[in-house]
């Protein structure tokens, strides 16, 4: 073998390494992009992930307001539904008394006289 098959052997050799080398450095440079445009979107997913967190917290808050506030008018309205019951048996024990005390005046009224 002489130089200069080993020269054009060498060559090829280099420029089969260098293209490879090139074929390389293409695809890092793409997995470079690919990695730049995935972080991008995982900081906006970031950032509509913290935008919902705020929005449940800020419904956690207005959800545990109503359940206070529930709580409260229900404990109104049974106060009030007693109020009533109390006030009905009063009234009813007091048109109780005036039939009853009607019937004992028109019983005196009308009884039957003795001479």
């Amino acid at each position: 073998m002489d130089y200069s098959d080993q020269s054009v052997q060498s060559r090829d050799r280099m420029q089969d390494a260098t293209r490879r080398m090139g074929n390389s450095t293409y695809m890092l440079e793409q997995s470079r992009t690919v990695l730049a445009e995935t972080e991008g979107m995982a900081g906006g997913i970031s950032e509509e992930l913290a935008r919902n967190r705020e929005t449940l917290e800020a419904s956690r808050e207005k959800v545990g307001e109503v359940n206070t506030q529930s709580l409260l008018a229900n404990r109104i309205l049974r106060g009030m539904n007693s109020r009533e019951c109390r006030y009905r048996a009063i009234m009813v024990g007091f048109i109780i008394f005036v039939v009853i005390l009607i019937a004992v005046v028109l019983y005196f009224i009308f009884r039957p006289k003795k001479h």
